[in-house]
């Protein structure tokens, strides 16, 4: 059984496809980890399940579990429990945060903060300042 995220870890998981990372912000912030850490076990699990498919796998080909959202983003689905997330260079996957659905379609809210997520993770990449520290 995959390991389900403990606080403060920026890993979801390390598979031999991909490799899945919480973003954080430049204060250390974790939305991804504050998130899961708000769920019940038996969802952190279903969530943590995912997260090894994709990464021992390298996709998830079923739309009910993993969905192309909008220009480069995804979702990993759990229930009612989204997991935004991007991919970067070719083996690793960042999840930018998560949230609950209520509604039919995937609030723009949601999708807008996972792309300015993406962007500010991009930017301090290539700065070489995301992972310094």
């Amino acid at each position: 059984m995959p390991k389900v995220v403990k606080e403060n870890e920026y890993l979801a998981y390390n598979g031999p496809k991909k490799r899945i990372e919480f973003y954080y912000t430049g204060a250390g912030r974790v939305l991804g980890v504050e998130f899961i850490m708000s769920l019940p076990d038996e969802e952190k699990a279903r969530l943590a399940a995912l997260f090894a498919v994709m990464g021992d796998r390298g996709a998830i080909w079923n739309e009910e579990k993993f969905k192309h959202l909008d220009d480069k983003i995804y979702e990993f689905k759990a229930h009612h429990n989204r997991m935004l997330c991007f991919f970067f260079k070719d083996d690793l996957v960042i999840i930018t945060h998560g949230f609950v659905k209520k509604r039919q379609k995937t609030p723009r809210k949601e999708i807008e903060t996972a792309k300015a997520i993406q962007k500010d993770y991009v930017e301090r990449s290539r700065r070489g300042s995301y992972y310094a520290g």
